[in-house]
């Protein structure tokens, strides 16, 4: 699910949430917690926020992510953007969280 909201014509906000499941079944053996059914949830809520300033543009985003085997984790993100002519700049910190 995605929700955008423009405050103004500099700034916009965007909301998410993204959920989850996933199972498998292995009828020759048994998977590593002894039974022959695993399943996993995962849920991510996250929100970026878009300024346009006079000579670049600012992204900043959180996003928190939910893995029912994998514990939980809190990423941030923020960029700054700025365009000259043909060319492109993006200066870029962020954090992520992949699933073993």
């Amino acid at each position: 699910m995605l929700l955008e909201h423009q405050v103004s014509d500099e700034v916009g906000i965007l909301y998410g949430l993204e959920g989850y499941e996933d199972f498998s079944r292995d009828n020759r053996g048994t998977f590593q917690n002894g039974r022959q059914l695993v399943d996993y949830t995962d849920i991510s809520l996250f929100s970026e926020a878009k300024w346009k300033a006079a000579f670049f543009n600012l992204h900043a985003g959180l996003r928190y992510e939910y893995h029912s085997a994998f514990s939980s984790s809190f990423a941030p993100r923020i960029a700054l953007l700025r365009s000259i002519g043909d060319w492109n700049f993006k200066l870029l910190y962020s954090r992520a969280f992949h699933n073993p």
